[in-house]
């Protein structure tokens, strides 16, 4: 890290940002369903192995209860063959 002398004697140190410039373009996300009833319906969770998902779907998924009546949650570990 260079280090360099201010006209006040304090040292002025050049940093990086750890997180980086986003590189990516912004992109509008689409607007959210209004009114979306998923009671009697079923939803299946899939798992990519990222987002700490086998800690969280438990939460999600007592919460859909809540919220949907009659929801039915195939769950991630399921074999999706039977």
């Amino acid at each position: 890290m260079d280090q360099q002398q201010t006209a006040s004697s304090e040292p002025l140190y050049e940093v990086v940002w750890p997180l980086g410039k986003s590189t990516s373009p912004r992109v509008n996300l689409a607007p959210a369903l209004a009114d979306v009833n998923l009671s009697g319906k079923t939803v299946c969770e899939f798992w990519g192995w990222v987002y700490r998902s086998d800690q969280m779907y438990p939460i999600i998924n007592e919460e859909l209860e809540k919220r949907f009546h009659g929801i039915k949650v195939i769950d991630h570990r399921s074999d999706f063959q039977s």
